[in-house]
């Protein structure tokens, strides 16, 4: 890094997201709002400060991975942190965000834009973790299919929660059938086979025991959610110029020091932002 992308990322290592007083500070809202553990939640805050840099630096416009537009997202919300803590005096830049006109051209160049972020992001901070910077074909899955949702009046399934049940349930099953049959040949045989009996059915158990476990932590691990499809993906367009971008929500993302909806311009949805643009967090 050059001394002006150092004073920058030096900036972003040391902004704080959580007010010490709040009582639901960001990170902890962040975590709840995407069903996502702390730990993770921190992480996908760290990776948004690298993608804020790289919106400053890169030179050409980028895109966020789903995890990290959900930061962004919340960020937005609050606005006077995000317009004047974030922009005006960390990154001296606006960094816009409003609707879009959406359609197949904007799929195709946001999945270009996000290989070019990807390649960025090596280059400033070596090789992005996948769980939070997931390959570009991954990023804009097309069975991708996500909505808001009250979860108090709506049950949620996890696939892959289901698939390691019925695992489990295969494990025990295949445990109780083989107890059932070592139980009738015993009776059979009489009482001396019991000890047999144990020493077939104690390695059965055991391997049944340290499955179900395996199956359990991984099973309490919060998953990531990853959201988007060719059309409707996230967006940034970075430092000096770029059009809009179009996110899950029917979202743009502009870009800052020129096009379309950038420094000093109007991104056409609601709300007015500081560090001289408009535009803020809208509707699609």
């Amino acid at each position: 890094m050059n001394i002006q992308e150092l004073t920058t990322w030096n900036r972003l290592k040391t902004l704080d997201f959580d007010a010490a007083a709040a009582a639901l500070p960001f990170s902890v809202r962040l975590a709840r709002d995407n069903a996502w553990s702390r730990d993770f939640a921190v992480r996908a805050l760290e990776e948004y400060r690298k993608f804020c840099f790289l919106a400053v630096h890169a030179g050409h416009p980028v895109t966020p991975s789903e995890e990290v537009d959900q930061v962004w997202h919340l960020h937005l919300l609050y606005s006077r942190h995000y317009w004047e803590t974030l922009c005006r005096d960390t990154l001296a830049m606006p960094l816009h965000h409003g609707p879009t006109e959406g359609g197949a051209d904007e799929g195709r160049k946001f999945h270009s834009w996000y290989g070019s972020t990807l390649e960025s992001y090596r280059r400033y901070f070596g090789e992005p973790p996948a769980e939070l910077w997931p390959a570009g074909d991954e990023r804009f899955h097309e069975r991708h299919d996500f909505v808001r949702i009250d979860r108090r009046d709506v049950v949620t399934l996890d696939r892959a929660l289901l698939r390691r049940s019925a695992l489990a349930s295969a494990l025990l099953g295949a445990s109780a059938l083989a107890v059932t049959q070592a139980l009738a040949q015993t009776d059979a045989a009489g009482p001396r086979s019991y000890a047999g009996m144990w020493l077939v059915l104690l390695p059965i158990v055991l391997v049944v025991v340290l499955g179900i476990a395996a199956i359990a932590r991984r099973s309490g691990r919060t998953r990531k959610v990853r959201k988007g499809g060719p059309s409707v993906a996230a967006g940034f367009a970075g430092a000096c110029g770029g059009h809009g971008a179009k996110d899950k929500n029917g979202d743009n993302h502009a870009g800052a020091d020129g096009g379309h909806s950038g420094c000093g311009g109007s991104s056409g949805c609601s709300g007015g932002g500081g560090c001289g643009g408009g535009g803020g967090c809208g509707g699609s």
